[in-house]
């Protein structure tokens, strides 16, 4: 039995991804409703991915998210932009949709809300205005998938799911992270008892960013739209530490650094304390690739600490 663990502990140490063979977009789908065309994903992607229904998108937001998004958007067979929206001007939505071929350019979300074409939005504006916007769209029948993070409290993000179920929608938030192949491989040799029980997790990420001076206008370093470690940075390691555990934390305790010129954490650490006693994800700020602990046994690869790297303590941070 120890041997098999090793092995296991190996493979998913060794685990890696090309980016040109990442999952679809589309594959957010499978984890919506079991029972839907979209879960056969998780047997047969190639399959799914011919077999999924046209979708129209219209994208919420015109900044380096939303575009990165609707590049990769134009990949897949099955899914179309049609319709893109700005905030406060239709000239950001005209450059933006002059860019991606995006005919349909609105100078307002309600606009794009009332576009009788569009299926599903995406929303990659600002966080701090992702409720408004999410629930506007609901409410126009609009299925959602919301960039990271989905709300800036519980009680939003509660809301908005509450609304997604009583009007049958499909809502979700866009962790990216998940669908790596890599990760996918994690979870199958958790699945299968590969590495024992899992004790423990370790989950690092950071942003080495600049001062803020360079950057005065950045969403990132103010505290009125809702900046910070915790949320730009935050949810990342939080999602590498749940996808090992079939439970949520009961318990959390919290550490970090604020500026107290800015009024925003600049880095953060977390304890979350599962139902089992023996399960705990623990801060941890040395340097690791990737540490996978289970009865069978440890396995640890080191690596040089750059910017990128997710780790699976939660630690998060924007700059040292």
């Amino acid at each position: 039995m120890a041997e098999k663990n090793d092995a296991n502990a190996t493979e998913l140490m060794s685990a890696t991804f090309n980016p040109h063979e990442t999952a679809p977009l589309d594959v957010v789908f499978a984890q919506a409703d079991p029972s839907t065309p979209y879960a056969s994903y998780a047997s047969s992607p190639n399959s799914f991915i011919q077999s999924c229904p046209s979708l129209k998108w219209g994208i919420c937001g015109t900044g380096r998210i939303c575009n990165d998004f609707t590049q990769s958007l134009k990949l897949l067979p099955h899914s179309v932009p049609v319709a893109c929206a700005a905030m406060t001007s239709a000239a950001s939505a005209e450059k933006f949709g002059e860019k991606h071929g995006i005919s349909k350019c609105y100078g307002s979300y309600e606009e794009l809300s009332e576009d009788l074409n569009v299926d599903i939005v995406y929303v990659g504006n600002v966080h701090v205005f992702r409720r408004e916007v999410v629930e506007m769209m609901l409410n126009a029948g609009k299925h959602c998938l919301v960039e990271k993070p989905f709300a800036c409290s519980h009680a939003d993000a509660k809301f908005l799911f509450d609304l997604a179920a009583e009007k049958n929608l499909f809502c979700s938030e866009g962790m990216w992270t998940r669908y790596f192949p890599a990760v996918e491989r994690v979870r199958e040799i958790l699945s299968e008892g590969g590495i024992g029980e899992v004790v423990a997790v370790n989950s690092d990420f950071h942003f080495p960013t600049n001062d803020s001076e360079k950057y005065p206008d950045s969403p990132l370093y103010s505290k009125k739209l809702a900046g910070g470690a915790s949320r730009y940075a935050g949810p990342y390691p939080v999602a590498a530490a749940l996808c090992c555990f079939p439970a949520f934390p009961d318990k959390i305790a919290c550490a970090g650094v604020v500026d107290p010129d800015l009024g925003i954490d600049l880095a953060g650490s977390m304890s979350l304390s599962f139902p089992s006693p023996e399960i705990q994800a623990i801060d941890d700020s040395e340097t690791k690739l990737l540490q996978a602990k289970g009865r069978g046994g440890t396995k640890s690869r080191g690596a040089k600490r750059r910017a990128g790297n997710t780790i699976i303590t939660v630690v998060i941070r924007l700059r040292w």
